[in-house]
């Protein structure tokens, strides 16, 4: 996949970790697939941090591991894949999203 510079580049979404909410939530681990370079993890992280409920998310694209924490009283896993998969609106990129154990996440630490 070709990136060209300039058509590719996504600003982060600047969210500010709330420590109380980071406290208070959970954390899912998603194989991503689709990405190729650092923007494709920039643009499913800004997708996933912009959604309600989510209060954080790491999103590494050579691993395809997007690590989230989100609070489950406000947000379940579909919403998250959902989320990811709609990073890719307007672009001609195509991200899938799956829960993963914690044991597979680890694999490559």
């Amino acid at each position: 996949m070709s990136h060209q510079r300039g058509k590719c580049h996504v600003d982060p979404v600047l969210k500010t970790v709330d420590p109380g909410l980071l406290d208070r939530s959970a954390t899912a681990f998603l194989a991503v697939s689709g990405m190729g370079c650092p923007t494709c993890a920039a643009r499913v992280r800004n997708a996933l941090v912009t959604t309600e409920g989510i209060v954080e998310a790491e999103v590494d694209h050579r691993s395809g591991l997007a690590v989230v924490s989100y609070l489950p009283e406000a947000v379940d896993v579909g919403v998250m894949t959902g989320a990811v998969s709609s990073a890719a609106a307007g672009t001609h990129h195509t991200y899938q999203a799956v829960p993963v154990p914690p044991a597979w996440a680890a694999r490559d630490a």
